[in-house]
């Protein structure tokens, strides 16, 4: 991707990769972030959905749940946070109207680009509920 911004945000979960509590701060960033959404913006309703994905698998990977996704798509991953969150990326979310839009180009990159990756972790997330819901004792 030729975006100086994502380039720098790439850089940033080079560095955080590694450390679990710090991705666990990102998330919690993003959560807090995704509450102050409009949720009437078409575009955010769509953002929202995909960064809650990115958010889970980051979750997941921080708890040492989810390791099976390369390390490429985990900072590709990573890097989508951090360019969402940063309020000074290639048009500022303060512009109305298409603040959102170059979020939701880099969110639709990573999802291009990683797809097969995300597609694997929805499926093992769907997974992992069946196996709780199996566990659970049956009510007479």
């Amino acid at each position: 991707m030729k975006n100086l911004f994502f380039k720098v945000a790439l850089t940033q979960a080079m560095r955080l990769a590694g450390k679990p509590g710090r991705l666990l701060q990102l998330v919690a960033r993003l959560a807090h972030q995704l509450v102050r959404m409009d949720r009437k913006n078409i575009f955010a309703i769509e953002l929202k959905e995909r960064l809650r994905i990115l958010g889970r698998l980051i979750v997941a990977y921080a708890q040492g749940r989810y390791r099976i996704i390369p390390l490429k798509a985990l900072l590709t991953v990573v890097a989508a946070l951090l360019y969402f969150l940063n309020p000074f990326d290639l048009v500022p979310d303060a512009i109305l109207g298409i603040g959102l839009m170059d979020d939701l180009a880099v969110l639709t990159w990573v999802y291009k680009n990683a797809k097969q990756e995300l597609n694997n972790f929805i499926h093992w997330e769907k997974q992992q509920h069946i196996e709780i819901e199996n566990l659970k004792p049956s009510v007479k």
